[in-house]
Formats: C-alpha cells, structure tokens, sequence
C-alpha cells in the first residue's frame, strides 16, 4: 500500500527497544484492578479473555475515553489524560477503532476516509484516499453515504479513516465482528503488512484464536482483572498459565485429570492398539463436523459415554458410527492451574 507517510526508519527489532505505552497500577471500576502493561514501539500485542475480563475497558482507557480509578498512562513518556482532565475526551495521537466505527453518517465513505486528510493538497489527498480504500477493499462503494452501506463496509470505512490519521499507536477492540470470517483475515493479513513497512504500533481485543495466532507478536491473557500472561502466541498456545487461556486459543479435552489439544488425540482402527499402553479402545457413537476439528462421542469398555475434539485421517472419515476406535491421548497440554 503505497501511502504517503513518513516511513520509520527502525526496524521491528531497533524499535522494540523503544517503549510507546506504559500502562501502571491501572485500576477501573468493576474491570481492571492494578494492572501493568508495557509496549513496544512497531509492535502488535493483542489482548484475549472472557466477556466481561475487561478488554475494552483498558483499551478505552488506553485512548482517554473511560475515567480510571487509579493508575497511571504514559504515551512517548507523557501522560494520557483522563476524560476529566480534558473538554474534549481523547488523545490526538491515540486511535480507537469498535464495532460501532466513528464516523459522519451524513458523509460519502470518501469523505470520511479524506477527514484526517483535509490539509494535504488536493492531488495528494487524493492520492491516499484512493490507497486506503483499495487497502480496506471498498473503492467501489466511495461514492455511497454511510447509510446505503452494511455494518461490515462501515467498519472497513472506519479502519480506513483510522489510519488516514497516521496514529502512533492503533487499538482496535473487537472492530472486525460484522466481516465475514475470510475478508476479516485477509484485511488483518494486509494491516499486518502495513504495520511492518510502516513500524505502525497496535493494540488489540479479540475473541478469534485464528487473529490472535496469525497476526499478533505478542499476546496479553487477562484474568480477573490483570495481565496473566504475557508472551508470544506460540507460548500462550502450547504453554498456558491456566486452564482459562488454554480454552482461549482454541478447544481442549479433559482426559484422566489431563488436557490435549485436538491435534493431540489419534484416532486409529482397533487393531493399532494392540500392544499399546497408552491407548484405550471404545466405540464411535456420534461424530460432527466444526470445520478446524470433529466433535466425537465414544462408548468405552465400561460403559462410560465420552467425547473429544479432534483431526481424523481420509481412513477414519469413512468410518460409521459403531465402529470400534483405538484412541491415544499423546503430548499433553501444560499448565500452571
């Protein structure tokens, strides 16, 4: 994406030494209770947890829109303001994306796109106008008013618009919920682009391991308030401080007081366990399709009805419910609760 912004001259790894956000003892009513967070300039941390964990309300924190209780927020060293100690809630260098996009309902989507570009010349504002929709997909909608487009454009428009502003650092909370799942990856796989060529600064919410897994540097695990976890997608993923984040980043299954990822339950004819310790036999009772795993119910020896998520083989697609299964529960996910 060929915009016109001044590039940044380090690299992901000279500006990881340059701290942008420092979040201290932040506590907000019902949400956050001292929490500390630090990011790195150039970098995408995205913060996952439960409804309720207080995702957004950090992020609107983060962007001097939400009062804190306690804390302190330094952007670049310098204080971000609370709503109280301001007229105009905000901070001019800190953009906040949500599901409900801020936008000029009254507006074409290219004039909302061209707000935060009203001083360039005219030729030049074009010129970047045009590189963002075509980044966000919409140009063909450029002519339309807000309200001749579905929520899902209007959250293309709103990303657009937020990064016509050049913030030094991006939040997007959750913004992509009404995109279908494939353009909602893709339009993450090009941001990601532009972060990397441009050292652009994000954070962000999310419910949907498959963003988290394939976009972020690092990954926030927020429980009850603070920041359990803190490292990088692959850590959170195979080495979860507690059972909590492991459901997080996708499906598990409890087995003899021990937890597997699907990838980790082998599903093999009868005749495979012969000889085997680490194997139990049981027959299929039920199997449904999730699209990344199967969802399988089983009858083992003694009677006892059970289910996993997991992978099956072209052999085992084929096979009807009563067949009689050989099951090994292998590398075992590790916790710390």
């Amino acid at each position: 994406m060929a915009l016109r912004q001044t590039k940044c001259s380090m690299s992901l790894d000279d500006a990881s030494s340059t701290i942008i956000l420092e979040v201290k003892g932040l506590s907000a009513r019902y949400a956050l209770h001292n929490l500390d967070l630090r990011l790195h300039a150039g970098q995408w941390l995205t913060v996952i947890g439960r409804n309720g964990a207080g995702k957004s309300t950090l992020l609107h924190c983060i962007a001097g829109l939400a009062e804190p209780l306690s804390g302190e927020l330094l952007l670049s060293g310098k204080p971000i303001l609370p709503p109280s100690a301001k007229l105009v809630a905000g901070h001019q260098k800190i953009e906040i994306l949500t599901q409900q996009p801020n936008l000029f309902p009254n507006f074409t989507v290219q004039d909302n796109v061209g707000y935060f570009l009203r001083h360039l010349p005219p030729e030049q504002k074009a010129q970047e106008i045009d590189a963002l929709l075509h980044f966000v997909d919409i140009t063909r909608l450029r002519g339309r008013v807000l309200r001749e487009i579905s929520g899902g454009e209007a959250q293309r428009v709103g990303l657009a618009k937020a990064l016509a502003k050049k913030p030094d650092l991006l939040l997007l909370d959750e913004p992509f919920s009404q995109i279908d799942t494939e353009m909602r990856l893709e339009l993450l796989h090009n941001l990601k682009l532009f972060q990397k060529e441009l050292g652009l600064t994000i954070l962000m919410a999310a419910h949907h391991s498959a963003e988290v897994l394939a976009f972020s540097d690092l990954v926030a695990v927020l429980e009850e308030g603070q920041i359990l976890q803190l490292e990088s997608a692959e850590r959170v993923f195979f080495y979860p401080k507690s059972l909590n984040a492991a459901t997080l980043l996708g499906k598990i299954n409890r087995w003899q007081g021990e937890y597997y990822r699907p990838t980790e339950v082998r599903i093999e004819p009868e005749s495979l366990l012969q000889g085997k310790k680490n194997g139990i036999r049981a027959v299929l009772s039920n199997k449904q399709f999730l699209g990344n795993a199967w969802f399988l119910s089983f009858k083992a020896e003694n009677g006892q009805d059970f289910t996993v998520f997991a992978n099956l083989t072209d052999e085992a697609l084929k096979w009807s419910l009563g067949r009689v299964c050989s099951l090994f529960f292998e590398k075992r996910l590790k916790t710390d609760s």
